[in-house]
């Protein structure tokens, strides 16, 4: 039965996706660190030594005129500190990346998405340096963009840059919900 499923989706395909170059790439790594001050914080707080286990895959499929990368990520983190439960440093974190583009003769599609699912204590710790309280939280980016080329000296782009952070039980612990949104029109000439 799973040969001929397998045959039926094989002839469903496009040909131009069965002549595509097909990648598929798995990483693991496993990494230990301590940290007398992991929070920067002037209050009293314990050292922390940590465990961070992270694994990866990527599968991707690439034609002349196309290229679709699909990236899953996870990270888990385990640290031995004397917190209590809701200030540990502990977390199952969660990635998922796309990245495509389409090429035509004169336009260039594109299409960029990432979504994340952490903890503040990991995720504001990257991004500010400033932790305050541990809460869920989901991030979704979102980036399409259209390039047409006038000639091989001067290209028009357009581009819309979306972004949604959302945190778990936000206005409890005083973090926002925000949505960040841009629209560019850019002309570039190289000569």
């Amino acid at each position: 039965m799973g040969k001929y499923i397998a045959a039926l989706f094989l002839i469903c395909l496009p040909l131009n996706l069965i002549a595509a170059e097909w990648l598929t790439k798995y990483e693991a790594s496993l990494k230990t660190e301590y940290d007398d001050n992991k929070r920067l914080t002037a209050l009293p707080h314990d050292n922390t030594f940590g465990s961070i286990l992270g694994v990866k895959g990527k599968l991707g499929i690439q034609t002349e005129k196309t290229v679709v990368d699909l990236t899953p990520r996870a990270r888990f983190s385990k640290y031995s500190s004397e917190d209590t439960d809701e200030d540990k440093l502990d977390s199952n974190d969660y990635f998922l990346d796309l990245n495509s583009l389409w090429v035509t003769e004169r336009f260039l599609w594109g299409l960029n998405g990432k979504y994340s699912r952490d903890t503040s204590l990991t995720s504001e710790l990257e991004d500010t340096g400033l932790v305050q309280t541990r809460k869920k939280r989901e991030k979704i980016d979102f980036n399409p963009t259209l390039v047409y080329e006038f000639n091989e000296w001067t290209n028009l782009q357009f581009a819309i840059d979306f972004t949604r952070v959302e945190y778990k039980d936000a206005a409890l612990v005083r973090l926002i919900d925000y949505d960040f949104n841009t629209v560019s029109l850019t002309v570039l000439r190289d000569r």
